[in-house]
């Protein structure tokens, strides 16, 4: 499992008293004004993770390997909101024949083979590939 994730403690005011009070005896008055603030403390989390299980049950048969991905993002804080907190999850299992490279996942627009373009780097192709071996 490879987990990249921060917590991030968030303190706000919960809530905000005014407190007030007049005592008055025979010809004296006196006057108290005072206040409360209560804080709260919230640990809000970003990051994500990625865990890998597999299972095999032996001899030349595929070996099925579970991956989980994670991902937890704090959206920005407007005035005194606090901010939402989003996540995601997507679990999967594929079966992979021993000793092969497979791919399970890509990302990127990456070209056919034999044509030629002027695209950025950072929009080439990227694959994700599997390899099992048995011991």
């Amino acid at each position: 499992m490879i987990n990249l994730s921060k917590a991030m403690p968030l303190q706000w005011v919960q809530s905000a008293s005014l407190q007030s009070a007049a005592l008055s005896t025979s010809g004296a008055t006196a006057n108290s004004t005072g206040g409360a603030v209560k804080n709260a403390l919230v640990c809000l989390e970003a990051g994500q993770s990625f865990k890998v299980q597999s299972s095999w049950p032996g001899g030349k048969q595929a070996v099925n390997v579970e991956i989980d991905v994670q991902s937890a993002s704090v959206e920005q804080r407007n005035g005194t909101e606090l901010p939402d907190q989003s996540h995601s999850k997507l679990v999967t299992t594929v079966s992979l024949p021993l000793g092969q490279w497979v791919t399970i996942a890509r990302s990127g627009s990456g070209s056919e083979p034999g044509v030629y373009s002027c695209q950025s780097v950072s929009n080439h192709r990227r694959l994700l590939q599997l390899q099992v071996l048995a011991p």
